[in-house]
């Protein structure tokens, strides 16, 4: 009796949803073998036909629209064979009966290759996009475009696409020319809805007119992921413009194994540009891009978070002259963190590789060199906020003072915060001072650094000091524990110019020479006047670089007895390169851990 009535029940549930439910469409397959730009003679017929009884690339737009294009189950492909498709209807209007192809349903649209097939929007000619993707509020609909090229596109926004909404994935495909001419989004304005490309190239695309935001891709109120692309040559060039590759506002962008390269942009974010969001960069080279005003490579903005891993920033430049700094990276946002990657090769004003002013930044195992500035902050210049270096190195950069690192608490606050924690800081060259760190008011902090071989006065006119660290403040502001500095110099000095001003240990130092400073607080443990005996910088495992010391060199053995630390009392359980700490490393059978980055012994990796 009770299975009577439960076989009853399914069966009218089941009658039920079949009354309510739409039923699921058949697949559609429009193959187009027309180049010509016809419409169709009677959208939703099923039947892809113009006038001359072909199927046209317009009318299978139609077709698809008019069909099933509000069918959730619906599942349409529009096949383009080899040839170049070139839009010549002028005119207006959201049906994609004239101007550009209106999309207003899921829908498939697959060429031949983005070498064989291509969409020319003849933006000259028409003054508009080539695909405009019209979203409902109630309904999410997915477009994929794939294997194509489209290319001489140009409207108000989007010049190639204006992504209204739906979710769209450009996949193996190309966008190359095409303009935007007031709003932004050379080649692609996503809005309110979401952008995946994938494995595709967005090149010589350009933003212009009062807003060029966007050279490639205008980005807000949604999500945005770059695969496997690469984005060359954009341009961001309007009255107002930012990010020369990427502008993104209000959502979030992920780069993975992609390039941003030789981008463009009129003032902020030369390959990049976000704020009020999060970045993502993983596995992707951010490189050759400029930026007038900051960020020439990246510039991540007010309420924006960034994480950037196993990538490198390299080449980039904000304008030495006029600009406002962070030739690699700007960050004025909420928190960073970037983790074992290189930061190379970059040029600014201020902030060669790096402009830091923000909350917290974090930067671990990563490599900061080669950068310039002029005057200041050849590899990093930190104004505000938390700024914390874990297993990282600062080496061979330039500027006029603080080569390496210059550290300004604007206003003198106590807003600018610097922590040195298992880091080198070497081979950096000021012209005046603070070869390796520029200290102007603000607190800098060293657990088991490393500051060597860094130069002051390197234009040899006698100005200038402190190769290694100089500290503009009266008293204080620099701070110093299991830390070593050693073979900074100055040209024309017969010592060692490793420190300029005051600084305060808080023990178990190396300091090879203190003729330009004074050292007030603990000295338990601190060693002054001997040689470290520190090797080359080079290659001695790990991420970074390092100055190794060899067995003899009076560093061995002679931190801290209770251990080496960092700034909150925590262990410090692996040096620079992540080999052991706390390893037996002169003969005499005591485990204690060495001054300096780099720890002596046979260590293992973690």
């Amino acid at each position: 009796m009770n299975n009577h009535f439960l076989l009853i029940g399914l069966f009218l549930t089941v009658l039920l949803l079949s009354l309510t439910s739409p039923a699921k469409a058949a697949a559609t397959v429009f193959t187009v073998n027309d180049t010509a730009d016809l419409p169709d003679l009677n959208p939703g017929d099923g039947v892809c036909g113009s006038r001359k009884g072909t199927c046209t690339l317009r009318a299978a737009v139609q077709e698809s629209n008019a069909y099933c294009g509000g069918d959730y189950g619906c599942e349409e492909t529009i096949i383009l064979p080899a040839g170049t498709f070139t839009l010549t209807r002028v005119g207006t209007d959201d049906n994609a009966f004239r101007g550009d192809l209106d999309i207003t349903g899921f829908v498939t649209i697959r060429g031949a290759g983005a070498a064989n097939t291509v969409i020319d929007g003849n933006g000259a000619a028409l003054n508009d996009r080539i695909f405009h993707l019209i979203g409902h509020p109630l309904v999410t609909y997915f477009v994929h475009i794939e294997g194509v090229t489209l290319v001489n596109g140009q409207s108000d926004r989007g010049g190639a696409i204006y992504n209204q909404g739906m979710v769209l994935t450009l996949d193996a495909s190309q966008i190359l020319y095409s303009v935007s001419t007031y709003w932004g989004g050379g080649a692609i304005y996503n809005d309110d809805g979401r952008l995946d490309v994938i494995g595709s190239t967005l090149a010589y695309n350009e933003a212009k007119g009062s807003f060029g935001f966007g050279g490639a891709i205008y980005n807000s109120d949604t999500d945005l992921l770059v695969s496997g692309s690469l984005l060359l040559e954009n341009k961001g060039n309007g009255n107002f413009s930012d990010g020369g590759g990427i502008f993104s506002m209000s959502g979030g962008v992920a780069i993975d194994h992609s390039t941003i390269a030789g981008n463009d942009s009129a003032e902020y974010g030369g390959g990049v540009y976000v704020s009020n969001g999060w970045l993502h960069i993983y596995k992707s080279s951010i490189v050759d891009n400029y930026a007038a005003t900051a960020g020439g490579g990246v510039l991540v903005g007010t309420a924006a978070t960034l994480k950037l891993s196993e990538s490198t920033v390299t080449g980039n430049m904000a304008d030495i002259n006029v600009g406002e700094g962070g030739g690699g990276i700007y960050l004025s946002g909420d928190k960073a963190e970037i983790t074992d990657s290189e930061i190379r090769d970059n040029s600014a004003r201020i902030g060669g590789g790096l402009y830091n002013g923000q909350g917290e930044t974090i930067i671990t195992r990563t490599t900061i060199s080669d950068n310039y500035a002029v005057p200041d902050g050849g590899g990093l210049y930190h104004w505000y906020g938390d700024l914390t270096l874990i297993q990282s190195t600062v080496s061979d950069n330039n500027a006029m003072r603080g080569a390496g690192i210059f550290n300004h608490d604007y206003g003198g606050n106590g807003h600018a915060n610097l922590f040195l924690i298992n880091s080198t800081v070497s081979s950096n060259k000021a012209a005046i001072d603070g070869g390796g760190i520029y200290n102007e008011k603000g607190d800098v902090s060293l657990y088991n650094a490393t500051i060597a071989l860094n130069e002051a006065d390197g234009d040899g006119d006698g100005r200038g000091a402190g190769g290694g660290i100089f500290n503009q403040n009266q008293a204080g502001g620099v701070r110093l524990q299991n830390s070593l500095l050693a073979d900074n110099i100055r040209p024309g000095s017969s010592t060692p110019d490793d420190c300029f001003g005051s600084l305060y240990s808080d023990g178990y130092n190396l300091i090879e020479s203190v003729s330009g400073c004074s050292v007030g607080g603990d000295p338990t443990g601190n060693i002054i006047g001997q040689d470290a005996q520190l090797d080359p910088l080079q290659d001695n495992g790990g991420l970074t670089w390092t100055h190794a010391i060899p067995l003899g060199s009076p560093a061995v053995e002679a931190a801290h007895p209770n251990g080496c630390q960092d700034g909150q009392g925590q262990l410090l359980e692996k040096d620079q390169r992540g080999w052991s700490r706390h390893l037996e490393g002169d003969g005499d059978g005591e485990e204690r851990c060495d001054i300096g980055a780099y720890e002596n012994g046979e260590g293992m990796w973690p």
